[in-house]
């Protein structure tokens, strides 16, 4: 029973200070390739994908400001986006809605050869990142526009 109340009052604290630390997850789902995850990270947004085997590729903790995003909306239609480029590589995570269809996970696109890979979510997972358009720069470079 100890053994028990110590883990919970452990489990508590590090829940409090993930909280007090203004971590938050915006968006993460399981995709075919692995665990997708958008967090802040105290002052900085954080991208992960983590495969079956435990490896990680991250954004290497860019600033927000690294991000953009672009967001268009009208009725039964909402598409968000949410961007950053690495390497010569741009992905995007997204959150699409229309006409009661949910389509939500990321993009990523080879910037020399301009081939995309898309790996949609499985299941629900979370999805914030509307939370993000106040806290990130528009891209208005992209069709999409940021309503």
């Amino acid at each position: 029973m100890k053994r028990v109340n110590s883990i919970l009052l452990i489990s508590g604290l590090l829940s409090l200070s993930s909280f007090a630390l203004g971590a938050e997850n915006y968006f993460s789902c399981s995709t075919s390739k692995g665990e997708l995850s958008l967090q802040s990270n105290t002052d900085q947004l954080v991208y992960e994908m983590k495969n079956a085997n435990g490896k990680v590729f991250s954004s290497s903790s860019p600033a927000y400001s690294d991000f953009l995003y672009n967001h268009y909306s009208r009725y039964q239609t909402d598409y968000i986006n949410v961007a950053f480029t690495k390497d010569n590589f741009k992905y995007t995570v997204f959150s699409n809605y229309e006409d009661g269809e949910s389509t939500k996970g990321v993009t990523v696109t080879n910037m020399k050869n301009n081939r995309e890979y898309t790996y949609n979510c499985k299941g629900e997972g979370v999805d914030k990142l509307s939370d993000l358009i106040s806290k990130l720069q528009c891209d208005k470079g992209s069709s999409l526009g940021c309503q």
